[in-house]
């Protein structure tokens, strides 16, 4: 056996461990003859002959084996997640019977602390509304009533994530056959509380067996939380499956994490007392968030202490003596069981204890009975527990044994068991935890204190100083020195947050931000390189120097917002033409509202004004069909990335929704933000060299011109907007004295300084690189303001009166006011306002899987950090107490109760568009409130024009609305909510809704939209109708006619090669046809000399537009040239139209093989000059190399290779020694 802990904590070192772990328990010693609930022995024993008595063994060599403080940092919530885990494993069965007879739970990991071990304890926490949930923060267990607080904490927080796992599989859905808590009917009520009940018990009890199996054994082993983890796959091993009894070793192993294990359980139900320890009940049946997390957060700043006097003294000469009744083996006989060597020596198992031992046991070794031995044997170094070799390994190899045994947990252990989205979700961890799984039990539970980034949260089994010291040393892969500045070591803040209910205290606080600031400015400055953004910034004159030259831009005149609000119309009509999908008889048409038409349009707008990047159908000219279709697709994958990079930009900055997501969330936006300033960099030295803003600039920008020219077309609408914007930062330069005052703004300017020059020259220099630096920063700023929660808002005000049949009038009278010209903007607006102003009313039975939300499902409020020294008293007035607060805590401005107060907004409750003038709150207040509050007022409701425009608008039956809720365990009225579609995909902005309209007056494009199950099924139904009735005779004979002309073509010329003809672009893609004259495009574009093709009429798409990449070759003679890349293999009675672009630089040629043919490629002028990003769209256009073809029918192997000409050398593979293409699969059917 190897040393768990001596060395560093490196990926050989675990992998060496890993090995011990799995060799352990290889062999299952155990008679499973026997009833499942007894006892059984593994280890025969020889009978130790001592006369000595356990008092005196007690005394004279546990008590003086104190261990002193866990060397590795382990908190003391360690100790409490393996006291659950004792708890879990071993009951007394009865009080007549002894303790090592029968067991009274299952020998597995399976809550028993939490369920019970019967039914009718299970019944007494069980709500059985048809939820499957269990009553709030109840468990079964009273014998923590010994045991630290944080243990019951613990129980508590997995009560919660049984009820968040029952209210996932309820709201997703995914066997179709559940029903809401409001629409159940009586008779369903009890089978689908049961089966959710079931599954959520099996996801939860999965996930405490992965939490033993990577935190507890990580703890167990020493090995530090902070790095690689042991991956463990259990299921490897030959016993897997298999029965496991309880053993009377086990019992005593994991005594030494209990008081005594021998205490008779009294299950707590719903009945259980309104408190544990010092904790209180809510109204709700809930403890305070906060005070849960106070306790778990003392625990993990606690430093560990190994067995001591108060651990074990309760029980210890109580289990030395039942050992001895039950003969229970010695040390030596479990350490050979265990596959360790025995021990030969005292002085090997405690050189301070050997002494006094000698005389107990007549110096003989080999008579050291096992409790005395497992308590008293010296600790291995650096262990986490403090444990000695023999406890340390027995533990472990008793956990792989019952989790290897468990069929939860191996034969079961499957999407059939768990549903797909438990199966998934059971096997993923949170980011930045290197793995661990107890992270995920506080994120889901305790969502507003355990915050996604923070160690206390990540690391909760070890001390905050070891984590920190852990997280300062530690090296990623890559070799470099991990980002501190990616965790978060401050203890989080435990009170509660303090709401402000009326306009009135609302004001006070948003209009004072020197004692109530901002708390966005900190992730506004890490998604802008450190320098900010007016949102954010509290000092008055900065904040009005950026809001000024921002405004200035984007709105230079009087007609600027009604300009742009007609550009959304036109851009907003035109996707619904180009994306809409027909029904069969042509006369209505679907399309999904949200993604297709309010983000494209948003999205499409935002890029091509602030990014300078076009999405249009300007580049479309002069290509071919199929290049416009890629063209098209293209333009549409570039939209979704890039809403969902502004999403999660948004989402970062001011609401994550789930804590377990905001790693992820907070990598995208970094990873957006820095694509973006790349971008913004580049075009920006453009736009400033070419209007001669920045002379110095001149030389470089005019050759740059001359050598590469411009590639972007269509840049209209972008080219004012920037010109403007880099001349109201020439004209606006922040003065040297602000610079110098704000200490985010010097440290900017001095990383922009370099030493060794003139210091007046240089200090130039900076600040000029400042001002780059903040123009970019402001941009970025600008878009992640108005792209996701533009496109949000609008989503779900359309929702709000689409599918709301109380507001059937108001919804009527809006369609006249958009398909009526001469109605101004206001009426219009008035009505989104008012759907923005209404509450969001959450159903009253949780679990509902339909969401009857009768509002604007959005955090309707702002955050403000009491910055001030004392406390503050502020006054609501409108009959509500006043607030008293605290330096450090957190002020929540509550929009939503605000605007319900019948003195501010009469009949609240009731859509009145006419009150939109006092409104104006819902755009914030004070210093931050949104400044582009008359853009808004031109673009919402142009939106709107364009959307109940369409003759006769209703949702589709499928996907017709948009679906929210929160999974907060006991949400409050401002908690962030998430959205989801059909597919059970959870976000922070609506996903999908699919809406149906007449299509006579609309020209829509035979675009693939994927349309909803049921409407799917319809149509397939009615083609498949058609089909039946058409003559069979002639089909027969069509097809023999076919057939032998494809032979004729194939005898004449086995393998063709197509191209394009000689008027097509000279960019346009390869069309390469398959050895039996397969091809999707038209004869058009076929070359005189190719064989006759047949056409791709209707391809299906089978893989949608995808990236992959190629990877050098690390063997051969051609190590380091790029390795053959399979896309696909086809089978089946059609054939396969295949698409492939090149990404990125233009710099590879792309060369295609079906099996071993090859069909050859098309010469491509190659640059490096040249970069197209992952727009394949773009890459068309550019004149990437690219190919197109059609595979026959049948098994056949799809191939392609890349290279380079000589003049470009050989390849120069990237970071990531990957070189990237997309490609699509279609099957073509009649």
């Amino acid at each position: 056996m190897v040393d768990p802990i001596s060395g560093k904590n490196s990926p050989v070192r675990n992998d060496e461990i890993k090995r011990d772990i799995l060799r352990l328990f290889n062999k299952l010693p155990i008679d499973l003859n026997i009833a499942e609930d007894a006892y059984c022995q593994c280890v025969p024993s020889s009978a130790v002959q001592t006369d000595v008595s356990a008092e005196k063994i007690y005394n004279d060599v546990l008590v003086p084996s104190e261990r002193g403080e866990s060397k590795n940092g382990l908190s003391h919530l360690a100790l409490s997640l393996a006291a659950i885990v004792a708890l879990c494993l071993h009951r007394e069965y009865s009080p007549s019977q002894s303790s090592l007879e029968r067991n009274g739970t299952s020998p597995y990991f399976d809550l028993s602390s939490l369920y019970g071990t019967s039914e009718t304890e299970t019944e007494k926490i069980r709500r059985r509304d048809g939820s499957g949930m269990l009553h709030p923060d109840c468990f079964c267990e009273d014998r923590v009533t010994t045991l630290p607080e944080s243990v019951a904490v613990l129980l508590v927080l997995w009560n919660r994530y049984h009820n968040h796992t029952a209210k996932q599989l309820l709201i997703r859905n995914e066997r179709k056959r559940w029903h809401g808590i409001s629409e159940l009917q009586e008779e369903l009520r009890s089978g689908q509380d049961e089966e959710i009940f079931n599954l959520a018990r099996s996801i939860t009890c999965t996930h405490f067996m992965n939490v033993v199996k990577e935190d507890f054994i990580r703890g167990l082993t020493g090995i530090p939380f902070v790095g690689p983890s042991l991956d463990l796959n259990l299921t490897l091993d030959k016993h897997v499956g298999q029965c496991y009894r309880s053993t009377r070793e086990s019992y005593f192993l994991y005594s030494v994490f209990l008081p005594s294990l021998s205490n008779t359980p009294e299950p707590i139900g719903k009945e259980q007392p309104s408190c544990i320890g010092n904790l209180r009940r809510n109204d709700n049946g809930f403890f305070e968030d906060s005070e849960l997390a106070d306790v778990l957060f003392k625990a993990t700043e606690e430093i560990y202490s190994g067995p001591s006097l108060k651990n074990i003294s309760q029980s210890t000469p109580q289990n030395i003596e039942e050992a001895r009744k039950w003969k229970i083996c010695s040390l030596n006989e479990f350490r050979v069981h265990l596959g360790l060597n025995a021990l030969d020596s005292f002085e090997k198992w405690n050189k301070t204890l050997a002494p006094a031992v000698q005389k107990l046991y007549r110096d003989d070794i080999g008579q050291l009975e096992l409790i005395p031995g497992l308590l008293g044997e010296e600790p291995m170094k650096n262990s986490g527990f403090n444990f000695g070799e023999t406890l340390t390994w027995g533990l472990i190899a008793d956990i792989v044994s019952r989790l290897n045994s468990d069929p939860r947990f191996t034969t079961n252990y499957r999407a059939e068991e768990l549903t797909t989205w438990g199966f998934n979700d059971s096997k993923e961890a949170p980011g930045g935890c290197f793995m661990a799984m107890l992270p995920k039990l506080l994120q889901r539970t305790l969502p507003r204190h355990c915050i996604y980034d923070n160690v206390y949260c990540l690391f909760p089994l070890c001390t905050p100083k070891e984590s920190h010291d852990r997280i300062k040393g530690f090296s990623r892969p890559d070799g470099k020195d991990s980002d501190k500045k990616g965790y978060s070591f401050r203890r989080p803040h435990c009170g509660k947050a303090k709401v402000l209910r009326t306009l009135k205290a609302i004001k006070r606080v948003l209009n004072d931000p020197a004692q109530f600031s901002s708390p966005y400015k900190d992730t506004l400055m890490k998604i802008t390189g450190g320098y900010g953004h007016f949102l954010g910034f509290d000092d008055v004159e900065l904040h009005d120097l950026d809001l000024g030259l921002t405004m200035f831009s984007l709105l230079p005149d009087k007609g600027a917002a009604k300009r742009i609000g007609d550009t959304f119309f036109r851009l907003a009509r035109a996707n619904v033409e180009q994306r809409c999908t027909k029904s069969v008889d042509g006369k209505r048409a679907r399309i999904d509202l949200v993604g297709d038409v309010i983000e494209a349009t948003c999205t499409r707008w935002i890029y091509e004004t602030m990014c300078i990047m076009n999405l249009g159908d300007e580049d479309l000219r002069g290509m071919t069909e199929k290049q416009q279709d890629i063209a098209r697709e293209g333009a549409r994958q570039t939209e979704i990335k890039a809403h969902e990079d502004f999403a999660a930009l948004h989402a970062y900055i001011h609401n994550i929704t789930e804590q377990e997501m905001g790693w992820g969330v907070r990598e995208r936006a970094i990873q957006a933000s820095r694509h973006l300033s790349e971008h913004l960099t580049q075009q920006l030295g453009q736009d400033t060299v070419a209007h001669n803003i920045r002379g110095a600039r001149l030389k470089q920008g005019l050759a740059s011109e001359l050598l590469y020219g411009s590639k972007i077309s269509g840049r209209r609408s972008a080219e004012p907007f920037l010109f403007r914007f880099m001349k109201s930062v020439k004209l606006n330069e922040l003065p040297t004295k602000l610079v110098d005052m704000m200490p985010h703004l010097l440290k900017l300017k001095k990383k922009y300084m370099r030493s060794g020059q003139d210091h007046d020259e240089e200090e130039d220099k900076a600040r000029m690189a400042v001002e780059d630096h903040r123009a970019i920063a402001l941009i970025i700023g600008l878009v992640v303001a108005t792209s996701a929660n533009l496109s949000k808002v609008c989503a779900q005000a359309v929702d709000f009166y689409l599918n709301n049949d109380k507001y059937r009038k108001e919804r009527e009278e809006i369609v006249k006011l958009c398909k009526d010209e001469t109605v101004t903007n206001e009426k219009i607006m008035g009505y989104v306002s008012e759907a923005q102003s209404e509450i969001l009313v959450l159903p009253k039975l949780e679990g509902s899987s339909s969401i009857d939300a009768q509002g604007i499902a959005h955090q309707f409020g702002v955050w403000r950090d009491v910055a001030a020294e004392a406390n503050i008293e502020i006054d609501q007035g409108g009959g509500h107490a006043p607030i008293t607060v605290e330096p450090g805590d957190q002020v929540f401005a509550d929009f939503a109760n605000a605007h319900t107060d019948p003195r501010d907004f009469p009949e609240p409750q009731k859509v009145n568009p006419g009150r939109r003038w006092k409104t104006s709150s819902l755009y914030g207040m004070g210093m931050h409130k949104c400044p582009a509050l008359p853009l808004i007022e031109e673009i919402l409701p142009q939106l709107f024009k364009a959307i109940f425009s369409l003759t006769n608008l209703t949702p589709s039956v499928d996907n017709g609305r948009t679906s929210s809720t929160t999974l907060c365990p006991d949400p409050l009225p401002w908690e962030p909510k998430i959205f989801l579609d059909e597919t059970g995909k959870v976000s922070c902005y609506p996903r999908r809704m699919i809406v149906e309209f007449d299509a006579a007056d609309l020209q829509c494009n035979n675009q693939k939209l994927v349309l909803g199950r049921i409407a799917e099924r319809r149509e397939r139904k009615l083609k498949d109708d058609l089909r039946r009735n058409k003559c069979y005779g002639f089909v027969v004979l069509l097809v023999l006619l076919c057939l032998l002309s494809i032979k004729v073509i194939s005898m004449a010329k086995r393998h063709s090669l197509s191209f394009p003809s000689q008027d097509s672009p000279s960019h346009s893609p390869v069309a390469v046809v398959a050895p039996q004259e397969y091809s999707q495009q038209s004869p058009s574009l076929v070359h005189e000399t190719s064989a006759a093709h047949i056409v791709c009429v209707n391809p299906t798409p089978l893989i949608p537009w995808s990236i992959t990449q190629f990877v050098p070759k690390i063997e051969g003679p051609q190590a380091g040239e790029p390795a053959p890349l399979i896309l696909y293999k086809t089978t089946g009675h059609y054939p396969h139209q295949i698409s492939v672009v090149d990404l990125d630089v233009k710099d590879i040629i792309i060369d295609a093989w079906i099996d071993d043919a090859n069909l050859g490629h098309r010469e491509v002028d190659l640059t490096l000059s040249v970069n197209c990003g992952s727009d394949f769209g773009t890459c068309i256009g550019k004149g990437f190399s690219s190919a197109y073809f059609t595979v026959p029918p049948g098994e056949h192997t799809i191939q392609v290779t890349i290279f380079k000409r000589d003049k470009m050398g050989p390849f120069e593979w990237a970071e990531d020694t990957a070189k990237r293409i997309a490609f699509t699969v279609e099957e073509c059917r009649p």
